[in-house]
């Protein structure tokens, strides 16, 4: 009786091992899988520094972001790689965020009420337009959501709507000008009868 109840124990206690190892081994499994594709997005992030130029760059970002909606529709996916694909195309997309940011500010004219120059205001409205344009060709990859191109959208938008209006008080005042000098000479024709 005891040699059946001690073989009893040694057969449950075999079983207890036998699924704590499997489950050991199924987390480990898991684990490597992660850590493969932990290397991978690393890998992706190195190309991305690594590119020559801002159109590969852009073509890294684009090819990351459809892996990691390939990745997450899978059934396969898993939260920790899910968050570092996310960690490493916000980093990419602050790159872009930045240039967007710097080309901006390139553009801007400070003091706006004192610049006279029509060809530096119309020069600057059209590297404003170009980056519109450029933003929105690129919104869907560079942006995070909707909210952050809105806002980018917007202050262009603004920042030339100002620079129209200085052209316009520009040419107002030329034509004041004009039509004040033009008084002037009939004034002078007048007295000189």
């Amino acid at each position: 009786m005891k040699r059946k109840i001690i073989g009893c124990i040694v057969i449950i206690c075999i079983c207890i091992a036998g699924i704590a190892g499997f489950f050991m081994y199924q987390k480990k499994t898991k684990q490597a899988a992660i850590d493969a594709r932990f290397d991978q997005i690393y890998s992706i992030g190195n190309d991305f520094s690594a590119a020559g130029s801002r159109d590969e760059q852009l073509d890294i970002l684009k090819k990351t972001i459809e892996e990691r909606d390939t990745y997450n529709s899978s059934q396969d996916s898993m939260k920790e790689v899910s968050e570092k694909y996310d960690s490493v195309i916000l980093g990419m997309q602050g790159i872009f965020t930045k240039e967007y940011d710097a080309d901006i500010a390139q553009n801007t004219l400070d003091n706006l009420d004192t610049v006279e120059d029509t060809d530096t205001i119309n020069q600057a409205k059209d590297q404003l337009n170009q980056i519109l344009a450029k933003i929105d060709a690129e919104k869907a990859y560079t942006f995070s959501d909707e909210k952050t191109y809105t806002i980018y959208q917007k202050k262009i938008i603004e920042l030339m709507e100002s620079y129209d209006k200085r052209l316009e008080a520009i040419e107002a005042q030329k034509q004041a000008e004009e039509e004040a000098k033009r008084q002037a000479e009939d004034s002078k024709k007048f007295a000189d009868r």
